[in-house]
């Protein structure tokens, strides 16, 4: 009878241990789901910014800009500049949607 007890509370101390270990589990989860999140904003925010500041540095890559904008004629490697930032910019636009959702 004594040995039932014994394992009758070892069975109840199991089952209150693996509900605790899920419970921590979880709030590791959770927290490690925020960081992750926190980071994904941060390097978006990061490559973001990278890009008016080429702009701003690059003089020849801000002549290239502005004649475009401009509507000045391009050259093919120019105009192939100003359409790889484009994409650049609509893949980072993508990646800070899909971040949000």
């Amino acid at each position: 009878m004594k040995l039932e007890k014994i394992a009758l509370i070892a069975e109840i101390v199991g089952s209150v241990a693996i509900v605790v270990t899920l419970i921590v589990l979880i709030v590791e989860m959770r927290a490690n789901t925020d960081e992750l999140r926190a980071a994904t904003v941060a390097n978006i925010a990061a490559r973001t910014q990278a890009m008016p500041l080429t702009l701003m540095t690059n003089p020849q890559w801000a002549d290239v800009a502005s004649r475009y904008f401009a509507g000045e004629e391009l050259t093919r490697s120019e105009a192939q500049q100003v359409y790889g930032s484009i994409i650049v910019s609509l893949k980072l636009a993508e990646e800070a949607f899909i971040a949000h959702r």
